[in-house]
């Protein structure tokens, strides 16, 4: 995959894997490889050659994998890793949590303990341990998807900035009470 530039490679909110290589030559069709096997037929695939002759893969399918995922929390916005998985037709709510449940361990060693959802299907009831994990109603979760993952498991703490008249802005990491605020 010489001489191609990735210029997107990105999670959307709504779940959507979105990838996006140019070249100045034909762009390697190995970048496919990254689509699920399984999301086949699901992803929207083009290859085109601008203007100026440069060649484009772009590619969009639904995530079924290990993601980091930020929560606009105060008094710091937070970052955690949870397997994103698209349930797809003929996907049960079960099959789901048991497939992103062993994405997560593959792709960060423990166990998830959490199972997060925007709908609690009709015979399942929110709170109560399923295969080992807990199930939970949030909106946050695009729509046909489920989450897993940990309470506990924090990747980062995503510095804020406040800017006061006339200073630069400080970065807040525990100085509240030091600057005031």
């Amino acid at each position: 995959m010489n001489g191609e530039l990735v210029v997107e490679n990105a999670l959307s909110h709504d779940g959507m894997r979105s990838l996006h290589v140019m070249s100045s030559e034909l762009v390697n069709k190995g970048w496919l490889d990254c689509i699920p096997d399984a999301i086949k037929g699901q992803d929207k695939v083009e290859i085109w050659e601008d203007n100026m002759r440069f060649h484009h893969l772009q590619a969009r399918w639904p995530a079924r994998e290990v993601v980091p995922w930020m929560f606009l929390r105060q008094p710091f916005p937070v970052i955690r890793k949870m397997a994103l998985w698209w349930m797809g037709e003929g996907w049960t709510v079960s099959a789901a949590m048991a497939k992103a449940a062993e994405c997560y361990a593959l792709g960060t060693g423990v166990d998830a303990e959490f199972t997060w959802i925007r709908t609690i299907p009709s015979r399942k009831v929110e709170g109560v341990e399923f295969d080992g994990m807990m199930l939970i109603q949030a909106s946050w979760v695009p729509a046909g998807f489920v989450a897993v993952g940990r309470g506990g498991d924090l990747v980062a703490q995503v510095p804020t900035f406040k800017r006061t008249p006339g200073h630069t802005p400080a970065l807040l990491m525990g100085k509240q009470e030091k600057l005031g605020l």
